[in-house]
């Protein structure tokens, strides 16, 4: 069965989980270069109208083993119009600097064995808000990165604790522009 943004926007968080857990491995390489547009599925609705779109970025730099990514503010104006990044004097969105870690993810993060770990800790500066979040990511078919599902959780206190947001993400278009993270280059 082929699974739409339709379908998954009409899925309960228990079928979601469901799809999390079942869901296979995907490689960070297969990612690098490519812009995901980002969909919230079983999301409150106050909340649906502040971060329903977004978009992923998946870059590796030369040289390097590492691959990792940022977030872009795309704006809310339904999921029938472009993925349309949101602007503050001419220059784009970017927030949310991750790593991608491969792997069973060690405690305390380790909902999903096939999950490729989303890292915001390794992005982001220690007293960022943001360094709490784990996104973990899986693919819905097998050897196919272009369609992933996620949830987030937040590692607080030596335990992750996963919220109500699953997210769909689609790959849109190769990547345009590279961000430097706030913590520098990748360690």
């Amino acid at each position: 069965m082929e699974r739409t943004s339709e379908t998954l926007l009409g899925m309960s968080p228990y079928e979601l989980e469901h799809l999390m857990k079942s869901g296979q491995a995907v490689a960070p390489e297969a990612l690098a270069g490519w812009t995901y547009r980002g969909t919230g599925l079983a999301m409150p609705r106050l909340v649906a109208r502040v971060f329903l779109k977004f978009a992923k970025v998946f870059h590796q730099d030369p040289g390097s083993r590492v691959v990792r990514g940022w977030n872009i503010r795309i704006r809310q104006d339904g999921l029938d119009a472009p993925w349309t990044p949101a602007t503050v004097a001419g220059h784009r969105i970017v927030f949310g600097h991750f790593q991608l870690v491969e792997g069973p993810t060690r405690p305390p993060c380790h909902a999903y064995p096939s999950a490729l770990l989303l890292d915001y800790a390794r992005g982001e500066r220690p007293w960022s808000p943001l360094a709490i979040i784990r996104d973990h990511v899986v693919a819905l078919s097998p050897d196919d990165p272009s369609v992933l599902l996620g949830r987030m959780h937040f590692a607080l206190m030596g335990r992750c604790v996963p919220t109500p947001s699953y997210f769909l993400l689609e790959r849109h278009l190769p990547l345009d522009r590279v961000e430097i993270p706030p913590t520098g280059l990748p360690r």
